[in-house]
């Protein structure tokens, strides 16, 4: 998570328990979704396809190619089924049925996120 006070959020907020945590952890989970999906367009597919943008810039594949490892895809595989477990995106949230991810675990996957990011820049950039 981004910050102390994030962390301290997180805590008040497990601390109050389930009908006020639950709510809490499906926004955050549902957050870092769009985020990987953001990264996923940004970065792995080098914005190359924009939600939002009209034309498909090919010519930014390039830097696409050599970058992406298998591991990289059970990487955003993984993080993403994660997210979606957590939130009430496909109607399974743990979240309702008292599973929820400490703010710990919560603060170790946007790490992933980061760290997974940081990473495929790093090799683009070679």
């Amino acid at each position: 998570m981004h910050g102390d006070q994030s962390k301290q959020q997180a805590n008040s907020f497990h601390a109050k328990g389930g009908s006020v945590y639950a709510p809490f952890i499906e926004r955050a989970y549902s957050r870092l979704r769009a985020t990987w999906e953001q990264a996923i367009e940004e970065v792995v597919l080098n914005a190359t396809v924009l939600r939002f943008r009209a034309g498909v810039e090919t010519s930014r594949l390039k830097a696409v190619i050599g970058t992406i490892t298998a591991d990289d895809y059970d990487t955003i595989d993984k993080a993403m089924a994660k997210c979606s477990e957590v939130t009430d995106a496909h109607n399974t949230a743990p979240a309702a049925y008292g599973s929820m991810p400490s703010p710990s675990v919560l603060e170790a996957d946007i790490k992933v996120l980061d760290d997974f990011v940081d990473e495929i820049r790093k090799r683009q950039r070679k």
